[in-house]
């Protein structure tokens, strides 16, 4: 019993302390600026220290229509791609597509490897990870989101986006944005959220959130064990922390459920006999 509430009692203070670190004096103090494309009709906001970046070299993937620069590697980036003359889709026409479900997951994979799979090419990462796909409800357009990890010199990086066909328009839009995952990124996880969701096009209201570092960075620390500043300490330690680090908690495991099975056993007079 006492294992069970001590596990209760740091779950609570782990939420109580994420709930804090969201609530930080500096996230709350940032001036929300606002940014409208009048030509392509989306609008999202953006904190005022963010400054926007000239386009030296246009991206394969579409144009760019702004690049903004956060502190450290934190950027938002806005690609327009065309799909070509007379390839627009009305909100009738896709509502009546029996298998639109299946049309939309090929624009993802598209996507995937257009957009994220080349982006981590050109970084030269050691590997790249689909984290999350989701189909987005949109009452003015084909809407969904992607979530990727690439690991660049061993360092995560999280790159993930909005992708939006307006409905009766022969073009794609792409809200994406990239961040170093580590303790500082998780503190400012609040903020990054507030910027993901406020991503729409001008004539639509307020939809559901989309998440990135909400449901992404909550996903990456529940999952990729040495996130942040702790994973480069790991990969500095000496073989024998390492190896502390990795079987200690294990051990202490182990030890408290046979204690806490030896509690039951006696609770209910359990006892182990020979067989003759």
């Amino acid at each position: 019993m006492k294992t069970i509430l001590a596990g209760k009692t740091v779950a609570l203070l782990f939420l109580i302390l994420t709930i804090l670190a969201g609530l930080s004096p500096a996230v709350q103090a940032r001036r929300i600026m606002e940014y409208t494309d009048n030509e392509y009709n989306y609008t999202f906001k953006f904190p005022s220290d963010w400054v926007e970046r000239d386009v030296v070299e246009q991206s394969e993937s579409g144009d760019i229509r702004i690049l903004l620069q956060g502190p450290r590697a934190n950027s938002i980036m806005v690609l327009v791609n065309s799909l070509g003359p007379g390839r627009e889709i009305s909100k009738d026409h896709f509502e009546s597509i029996p298998n639109r479900n299946t049309f939309v997951e090929q624009m993802i994979n598209y996507t995937v490897n257009q957009i994220y799979r080349s982006t981590s090419l050109k970084m030269n990462a050691s590997r790249m990870i689909v984290v999350e796909k989701q189909i987005r409800p949109s009452e003015t357009g084909i809407r969904f989101y992607i979530s990727t990890l690439h690991f660049v010199n061993d360092v995560p990086l999280g790159l993930a986006g909005i992708h939006t066909i307006p409905f009766g328009e022969d073009h794609i839009i792409g809200f994406v944005m990239s961040s170093i995952l580590d303790s500082q990124t998780m503190d400012d996880n609040e903020t990054f959220k507030q910027i993901f969701n406020s991503f729409r096009l001008i004539n639509e209201r307020t939809e559901a959130p989309s998440s990135f570092f909400g449901g992404m960075l909550d996903t990456m620390a529940s999952w990729f064990p040495f996130m942040g500043d702790l994973g480069w300490k790991y990969r500095a330690a000496h073989p024998i922390s390492r190896s502390l680090y990795l079987w200690l908690p294990m051990v202490v495991l182990l030890f408290l459920a046979v204690r806490y099975g030896k509690i039951v056993m006696r609770k209910h007079h359990w006892r182990f006999r020979k067989l003759h």
